[in-house]
């Protein structure tokens, strides 16, 4: 997907979903990476030396899907702004250089806890919590 980043100003960059950090051997690691908790971004080794650098990019969206929980079942709700107009979501980006010189980029959306948010209350972290994030 495409983001803007600090790196490259005015230009789209193609990332792919999870961020991969420096030190993985394998872009496995992606399954765990895709959001960042703003509270602990800069402690977690996934983040931290993104967030430490200051990598920092807006990930364009025309909505996200978030799981609710309300009727028993996981039913995956489309969350978009009312005028239809795409979204930029916070983010921070790591990028490495391929074995054929191309560089390589990954990202994460940061999240924050939205237990207060009248909307974004309803999409627990798993069944059974009371805490939201987004």
């Amino acid at each position: 997907m495409p983001i803007v980043t600090n790196f490259a100003l005015r230009m789209w960059v193609p990332a792919s979903f999870g961020l991969i950090p420096s030190w993985a051997k394998d872009a496995k690691i992606t399954r765990s990476t895709y959001n960042a908790r703003t509270e602990t971004v800069g402690e977690k080794p996934s983040f931290r030396d993104a967030w430490r650098r200051g990598q920092l990019c807006i990930i364009p969206a025309s909505a996200i899907y978030e799981p609710c929980y309300e009727s028993g079942k996981a039913i995956r709700w489309r969350i978009e702004r009312a005028d239809g107009k795409p979204m930029g979501i916070a983010g921070i980006w790591e990028r490495c250089i391929k074995a054929e010189g191309f560089p390589s980029w990954s990202m994460s959306m940061l999240t924050i806890n939205a237990d207060g948010h009248p909307v974004m209350q309803r999409f627990p972290i798993s069944p059974g919590t009371k805490n939201a994030r987004w």
